[in-house]
């Protein structure tokens, strides 16, 4: 044989190979599996006739759009976490703050009044006797020997000394 019935014969077997790849790339393709909407029946058939990595490379692509999607997600949940805890941190600190300085206030205004430098906000004076006075300018009558009150009527129907 000759160079160029070789080269004929090589020829004629890649033809051969290419028409047989053909005819197995059209059966795959007709018995794989199409779902509808999704092309993983193509995929399987790409693979199988060796050109896999287009199906794959989309399959890479939905795969890192999915991961990118949900650190997204968890970052922003994370961040507002982090932001309602800084605020209770705050208001709870706040408070604290406030309840010390009301508690630090009320012992300077207790100490300027037993000193006597100050009259009390709270209608509270303390020395001798503790008397307290409400907005309303109640006052407690004073109660005589029987435990009755001025202006008080007894159970006999009497009423105390010196009241009308």
């Amino acid at each position: 044989m000759g160079e160029g019935a070789e080269h004929d014969a090589h020829v004629a077997d890649l033809m051969a190979d290419h028409a047989a790849g053909l005819e197995l790339e059209a059966r795959v393709r007709v018995e794989a599996p199409v779902v509808e909407g999704h092309p993983r029946g193509q995929a399987d058939a790409d693979v199988a006739v060796g050109q896999g990595h287009h199906a794959f490379g989309r399959d890479v692509v939905v795969v890192i759009i999915l991961v990118v999607v949900v650190v997204v997600v968890v970052l922003v949940v994370v961040v507002i976490l982090f932001v309602v805890v800084v605020i209770l941190v705050v208001v709870v600190v706040l408070l604290f703050v406030r309840v010390i300085a009301g508690l630090i206030g009320v012992g300077l205004l207790l100490r300027r009044c037993v000193l006597g430098l100050a009259r009390p906000v709270f209608g509270l004076r303390l020395g001798f006797r503790l008397r307290f006075r409400f907005r309303f300018r109640f006052r407690v009558a004073s109660v005589d020997g029987d435990g009755l009150i001025a202006g008080a009527v007894r159970l006999d129907g009497s009423r105390r000394e010196g009241d009308a």
